[in-house]
């Protein structure tokens, strides 16, 4: 009655890069910085009321058809520590982006996966 639509095949790379630059918290912090629609950075506070940008690069897609690959995520000009992050602040742990397959079993928009 409540099951998952079994022809479940992902949302578009349209339907994220819509839902994060169109999310109502992230649109006034995030803006394009590719020429093309590929990567764009979104400048959160910290609690310490510093700036951290998210660097978001959506991979463009190789055939009709296909899922949307996930999100690659890194924090630019910064250094830090934490379980998510490889030394080069590249965020490598959130399992909800850590594969194709998760990502797409996850069935996040792109900006449920940002904030």
């Amino acid at each position: 009655m409540f099951g998952w639509n079994k022809s479940y095949n992902g949302h578009s790379r349209p339907e994220h890069i819509s839902s994060y630059l169109n999310d109502p918290t992230l649109k006034v912090s995030t803006r394009k910085t590719s020429k093309d629609d590929s990567t764009y950075e979104t400048v959160f506070q910290t609690i310490h009321s510093s700036a951290l940008i998210l660097r978001v690069h959506i991979p463009h897609m190789q055939a009709r058809n296909v899922q949307c690959k996930p999100p690659s995520m890194s924090l630019p000009g910064i250094t830090g520590s934490h379980p998510w992050l490889d030394e080069r602040m590249k965020v490598i742990g959130y399992g909800p982006i850590s594969s194709d397959e998760q990502f797409m079993n996850s069935r996040l928009l792109l900006s449920q996966v940002v904030n």
